[in-house]
């Protein structure tokens, strides 16, 4: 993920194999996207999501999921739950990757200028 991202040179990407690790560079960083395996060792993506929510400083940030579940209602409930901004399937091309990831910083930068615009205007 990291090569394919970086391989444009439009994106930085820092890779934490650690929840406790992630949340405290998050934390520090505050990244534009948060890219999640829904399987990971100790503290699955499900409940690192909810982690993320739950913080002032990252419960808007995109986050965008991977994963090679093959019992999709499940997978899906317990998405949607979490607040994800959109989910992938492991295997998923390069091209969809690189796409879905443009489309969700796009959006948000859309909605960082909008809302920098709206608290410029004067009070009526």
């Amino acid at each position: 993920m990291r090569c394919l991202l970086e391989r444009s040179g439009d994106f930085t990407v820092d890779v934490e194999t650690n929840a406790k690790t992630a949340m405290a560079r998050a934390r520090l960083f505050r990244p534009d996207l948060v890219l999640l395996d829904l399987r990971m060792p100790g503290v699955d993506g499900f409940t690192l999501a909810r982690i993320f929510r739950q913080e002032p400083a990252l419960r808007h940030r995109p986050i965008l999921f991977f994963s090679g579940m093959t019992n999709v209602e499940d997978m899906v409930r317990k998405i949607w739950r979490t607040g994800p901004t959109e989910c992938l399937e492991k295997g998923a091309s390069a091209e969809v990757i690189e796409q879905t990831v443009r489309r969700i910083l796009s959006e948000r930068l859309k909605q960082y200028l909008a809302a920098k615009e709206a608290a410029m205007r004067p009070w009526p």
